[in-house]
C-alpha cells in the first residue's frame, strides 16, 4: 500500500467513505485520518452515561442504519452504484482500519478551538475536507496547510449548492472541481476538474419518484463521482511526482461564473425528466 502525505478530515457520511474506499480499493491508505464527533443531543450523552461510549455508538449506529434504510432502501443504492467502481457494501467501513493513523476527537463543529489546536500541531497539513460544516478563516489560515476539496460543478460556471443537479440541468452531465479551499464560496486554486457522462437510469425512473432519485444520486451517485476525482488527482500527482502540498494549480477569479442554491422540488423534476429524455432519444 502507498501511504499518502494527506490527513483526511472524517465526517461520517457516505462521501467520506467513497474516499476511503475508492483509495483502499487502488492501493493508496492516507497517512492519517481524524474523524470528527460532533455533539449528538442530551439523549446520547445521558446513554453514554450509563453504558459507556462504544456501546452507544454501536446503538445510535443501528438506529440510525435503520432509519435511513427505511428511506432509501439498499435496491435503490445498489441501482445507482451499479455502473460505478463501488458498490454499497464496499462503503460499510470502520475508517480506523483504512489508514496508517487514526484520532477521533469530539467537537461542537468546525469552529471548536479543540480542532485548531489539533491540526495546528498536526504533522502533515494536507487536509482533505469531507464535510461537516463550513470552514471558516481560522482553520484555511493554518501555517503551512492546504484544505483540498472536492466540488460537484465545473467551477468557477457551477458554484454553490447542489452542484451535481445544477451541472446536469446547465451542461447535460456530472462535472466536478478540486482544488484549494479558500474563504470564498468554491472559489480555491483549482488543481484538476472531470466531467462524466450520464449512465442508464432508466429502471430508476420507472421504479422510483424523482423526490427518491434526487436523494439516491445525492446519497450514493455523487459521492463516487467525488471519490473518482480524487483519486484522478492522486494518480496524476504521483505519475508526476507532485507533492499533494504543492500541486500545479489554477487561479479562479472569484468574480467569474455563478453561485447557485439549493434546487426548488420543481426543478427537480425538470433534471430527472431531462435525464429521461436523454436516454429516451438515445
Amino acid at each position: 500500500m502507498i501511504i499518502l502525505d494527506i490527513t483526511v478530515l472524517y465526517y461520517n457520511s457516505t462521501t467520506a467513505a467513497a474516499y476511503i474506499s475508492l483509495l483502499k480499493k487502488n492501493g493508496y491508505l492516507p497517512r492519517k485520518i481524524i474523524e470528527l464527533e460532533f455533539p449528538k443531543g442530551k439523549k446520547f450523552k445521558l446513554i453514554r452515561k450509563v453504558f459507556g461510549k462504544k456501546i452507544t455508538n454501536k446503538l445510535f449506529h443501528l438506529r440510525n442504519k435503520k432509519h435511513k434504510n427505511a428511506q432509501y432502501n439498499s435496491y435503490l443504492a445498489d441501482l445507482i452504484m451499479k455502473p460505478l467502481p463501488l458498490k454499497l457494501k464496499d462503503l460499510i467501513i470502520k475508517p480506523r482500519n483504512f489508514c496508517h493513523e487514526y484520532q477521533s476527537i469530539e467537537v461542537n463543529n468546525l469552529e471548536d478551538p479543540k480542532l485548531l489546536t489539533l491540526l495546528r500541531q498536526e504533522e502533515c497539513k494536507t487536509f482533505l475536507f469531507t464535510g461537516g460544516g463550513i470552514v471558516k478563516e481560522k482553520l484555511l489560515s493554518i501555517l503551512d496547510s492546504k484544505f483540498i476539496h472536492i466540488h460537484p460543478g465545473i467551477v468557477p460556471d457551477v458554484k454553490g449548492a447542489d452542484g451535481l443537479f445544477w451541472s446536469i440541468l446547465e451542461r447535460n452531465k456530472p462535472g466536478y472541481s478540486c482544488f484549494y479551499m479558500n474563504i470564498g464560496i468554491d472559489t480555491g486554486d483549482i488543481l484538476s476538474q472531470e466531467e462524466f457522462s450520464i449512465p442508464n437510469f432508466d429502471v430508476l425512473i420507472q421504479k422510483y419518484t424523482s423526490d427518491e432519485i434526487y436523494r439516491g444520486l445525492l446519497d450514493y451517485y455523487d459521492p463516487v463521482l467525488r471519490a473518482i476525482t480524487l483519486l484522478s488527482l492522486i494518480t496524476k500527482s504521483e505519475k508526476n511526482n507532485d507533492e499533494l502540498h504543492r500541486l500545479p494549480f489554477k487561479v479562479q477569479n472569484p468574480d467569474e461564473g455563478r453561485t447557485y442554491f439549493f434546487m426548488h422540488p420543481k426543478l427537480r423534476d425538470i433534471m430527472i425528466q431531462r435525464i429521461a429524455e436523454r436516454l429516451i432519444n438515445a
